[in-house]
């Protein structure tokens, strides 16, 4: 019912379809997304048979953020889909692919002594939605590629200079013994229960930040896209001896019942 005042509802007071831009979102832009993102047949059925991309749904996110969207992209994909780049070379490829379009990053080596201290890893999907054309600016190639001045400058000068790659390579050691991945004495901090055998036995891959929190470090999911600075983890992107690994799921099964 309209309120005897007259007074406009909250619904009235939305914005109505002639105010709203004439760039939404209809069905000819979905079939040409999913070709842009190379979807398979299999993916476009469960698609159609589930409605996972409803047509209301993608035009107000158009409307109401075409600044983020990117549902009306329409520019190739630098990268292929499905790819992925880990290490040394494969940061290097990123670097020859952006090459080939005009992008050449400065302070490749500075950048590359971070990759041998932290490992690098990045996937098509995170390369593909950073603004190459402003991409200095971008805060996601800010996380998925090193940044120089990410570390020490006296041992990145020294990297830098070296004329050799032993020498890189006893410098990157060096700075790798340096740093401290469990400097909150997370090696200190592992659960434990009373097994079968009436023994304590230690979770080795797993680990308790508050009492009612299990954090799990599975064997098959030890990899991260990003470099955050203030990351304590670093020792299980890179594989350090002392790293914490979920090798055995019926010691963690066993540690649950006992809890």
């Amino acid at each position: 019912m309209i309120p005897e005042n007259n007074t406009p509802s909250r619904a009235s007071e939305q914005l109505q379809p002639e105010d709203l831009p004439q760039s939404g979102i209809v069905k000819e832009d979905i079939l040409l997304m999913m070709n842009r993102y190379q979807f398979s047949d299999e993916v476009r059925h469960i698609i159609k048979q589930e409605n996972l991309l409803p047509v209301g749904v993608l035009n107000r996110l158009q409307i109401n953020y075409p600044q983020h969207s990117g549902l009306l992209e329409n520019k190739s994909f630098l990268f292929k889909v499905g790819s992925h780049y880990a290490g040394l070379s494969g940061f290097r490829k990123v670097c020859d692919i952006l090459k080939k379009s005009g992008i050449e990053l400065e302070k490749i080596k500075e950048r590359e002594f971070y990759i041998e201290v932290y490992r690098f890893l990045a996937t098509s999907h995170s390369l593909n939605i950073i603004n190459w054309d402003d991409y200095e600016n971008d805060s996601v190639y800010q996380l998925v590629l090193p940044q120089p001045g990410m570390i020490d400058p006296e041992a990145t000068r020294a990297y830098v200079a070296a004329e050799s790659r032993a020498e890189q390579e006893k410098i990157v050691a060096e700075y790798s013994e340096k740093t401290n991945p469990h400097d909150g004495h997370q090696q200190l901090n592992k659960p434990w229960f009373d097994n079968a055998e009436g023994e304590i036995e230690f979770l080795d891959g797993s680990q308790h930040k508050y009492p009612q929190c299990q954090l799990v470090f599975d064997t098959s999911t030890q990899n991260c896209f990003s470099f955050c600075t203030y990351c304590f983890r670093h020792a299980q992107v890179r594989g350090d001896e002392d790293m914490f690994l979920q090798k055995d799921i019926t010691q963690l099964h066993n540690y649950l019942k006992k809890t």
